[in-house]
Order: C-alpha cells, then sequence, then structure tokens
C-alpha cells in the first residue's frame, strides 16, 4: 500500500488548464492548485489496484440513515488518475482513458468526530464487543486494536491508553462538540 502524504498537485497540460481555468466549474480552483493528502493505493491483483482519494468526497452529504451504496461523480476516477501521477509518473499514460475498464465501486469511511477507533465491550449487552470506525485504517491499526480487544476480551490488565478507545471517551467527545457547535450534520451518524 502506499499512501500520498504530501499534499498533491493535479497534472494538467497548458490547454487543460487553461480551459479548467476559463470555465465555470465549480472547484477549478480546487484542482488548479493542491489538493490535500490522502491518495492512496494498494494491489489487488489481477493487474488491478484498489484507489481511493476521500478529499474528492469529504463534503459529500451523508444522509441519516446513509443509503447503502454511495454514489460517484463521474469525474472521480480521472481526478484519482491525475491525482496518481504526482507519486507515479507512469500513470499518465492513462489521463483521459479512465472510462475504459475502470470500476468505481465503494463505501463509507465510519469514523468519530476525533478520529479515533472505537475499541470496547457493549455496557448494556454481555459478551457483546466492538471494533470500529477505523476511518480507513484497519490495513495499518487493526494488528495493534485487536490486541487491545484480546485483552479486553479475555480480562487481563488494559494499557493507559485504552481508556481512549472506549464507546464512553467518544459519547463525552460527541457531547461536548454538540455543546460547541462544532457536531454539524456531518457528525450525525455517529452518535452511539
Amino acid at each position: 500500500m502506499m499512501i500520498c502524504a504530501d499534499d498533491t498537485p493535479m497534472h494538467w497540460t497548458d490547454e487543460e488548464r487553461a480551459e479548467l481555468a476559463s470555465s465555470d466549474f465549480p472547484r477549478k480552483d480546487e484542482w488548479l492548485g493542491l489538493l490535500p493528502s490522502g491518495l492512496h493505493f494498494r494491489p489487488l491483483g489481477n493487474k488491478s489496484l484498489a484507489v481511493l482519494w476521500e478529499y474528492v468526497h469529504l463534503e459529500t452529504p451523508v444522509s441519516d440513515p446513509p443509503h447503502p451504496e454511495p454514489t460517484f461523480d463521474s469525474f472521480y476516477p480521472e481526478i484519482v488518475v491525475r491525482g496518481l501521477t504526482s507519486i507515479i509518473p507512469d500513470f499518465q499514460q492513462y489521463i483521459g482513458a479512465t472510462a475504459k475498464g475502470l470500476h468505481v465501486d465503494g463505501g463509507y469511511y465510519c469514523k468519530t468526530i476525533q478520529n479515533m477507533p472505537i475499541v470496547d465491550a457493549y455496557r448494556s449487552l454481555r459478551g457483546a464487543y466492538v471494533a470500529g470506525a477505523y476511518s480507513g485504517f484497519g490495513i495499518m491499526s487493526s494488528p495493534a486494536l485487536a490486541e487491545l480487544m484480546a485483552l479486553r476480551i479475555l480480562g487481563k490488565p488494559l494499557p493507559d491508553y485504552a481508556q481512549a478507545f472506549e464507546i464512553e471517551s467518544h459519547r463525552e467527545n460527541l457531547r461536548r462538540a454538540a455543546e460547541s457547535g462544532h457536531a454539524g450534520s456531518r457528525h450525525k451518524e455517529v452518535q452511539l
């Protein structure tokens, strides 16, 4: 897996840049500048990749309850491929050809307001546990969080930091954010 940790420029030809700059496209200023980090991909086998750049959908409204299959804007594949050229220059050969053989699929990243996972036991349902809200970092964080969950299930002593992953910690942060006006509509889905 590769993750681009730097702000990422879109690669446009001079002609494309001029056309976009003179258009009435609402996001043209963003796309002509640097887009935030977070573009990442991993091989899937059979000469295919799983590529994600959640920046493109950060402002997409999420209904309550969320629709089971999110929709993607038609520009998404092209922007992702253009972004990939920043970390893999050979991807330039795919610019403009994204409509051919490219399948766009996806789902939701579950996250809490403070972007910390939940690893805890349900207090109201004996024997039930939750490990989730990894917000897209499950591949990297799941081994350590699985160890934390195992300690909890086995009733072993927990490290001091375990409290940060408890349901009550998230509920308290959500309550404080709501009181201060920082828990807007984008955070409705995280109520615990």
